[in-house]
């Protein structure tokens, strides 16, 4: 059994985290925490979240935790890790990443029939096509990971473009399953395209699939068994 971690270690767990998702360039791994200060941790509004609930945990249970209300919540604030519904929104999450071959299958043929698509290469082909679609001006942009955001920012940018919009509302998981599978088969990746080729853009729900993306193990995933299968077919 692994040590608990201390409220210190939580509060830069979880800070470490919240930089990942809040930011463009700041992928979070272990051996790369944000450095934080005592006093900073000692002072925060949250200290006592950290200290007192956070700090029952194990390294990777912390972890799981912390993203799974991400992934619930983009605008995650520590209070709500101490409630019991955290757990049960991390729970859920579990369940979503056991099932995640149905959710792809599910997503797969709405997409498809919505804008009759015949075949797998077809719609890598339109993925990519509206991608590269330049970016329209009034698109929002957060400039400090710190603002506070109450509601999810819509998706404004691309607004012309009814199958670019249509696929980024698409659950997380399906996305970045398709963009896993294009990206080792077909060799392009939409996620990082997207992302690269549009540095001013500060917020969005594929920049946000990007950053989840970076936290999964994506061998498991397509080796689930109807992903495998969709695989075989390209």
């Amino acid at each position: 059994m692994s040590a608990l971690v201390n409220g210190f270690e939580a509060f830069k767990i979880f800070t470490s985290i919240s930089l990942h998702f809040r930011t463009r360039d700041y992928f979070y791994n272990r051996k790369n925490k944000i450095p934080v200060k005592f006093e900073t941790y000692y002072s925060s509004k949250s200290y006592e979240v950290f200290e007192y609930n956070l700090s029952k945990y194990e390294e990777d249970d912390l972890e799981h935790l912390i993203v799974a209300n991400f992934i619930h919540c983009a605008n995650l604030q520590p209070n709500i890790l101490k409630n019991n519904m955290a757990e049960r929104i991390r729970d859920k999450w579990f369940q979503t990443l056991e099932n995640i071959d149905d959710i792809f299958v599910s997503e797969l043929l709405n997409l498809m029939n919505e804008f009759n698509i015949n075949a797998p290469l077809e719609l890598f082909e339109l993925i990519k096509t509206n991608t590269e679609v330049q970016v329209c001006s009034d698109v929002v942009r957060v400039d400090s990971i710190l603002e506070v955001m109450d509601d999810e920012l819509p998706i404004n940018n691309y607004k012309n473009n009814a199958f670019f919009v249509e696929l980024s509302k698409r659950d997380y998981h399906f996305l970045l399953v398709i963009d896993e599978i294009m990206k080792r088969y077909w060799n392009y990746s939409f996620l990082d395209d997207f992302v690269l080729k549009n540095t001013t853009i500060k917020t969005h729900r594929l920049i946000f699939c990007r950053k989840y993306k970076r936290l999964l193990n994506l061998d498991d995933m397509l080796a689930k068994p109807k992903i495998k299968k969709f695989i075989s077919c390209l």
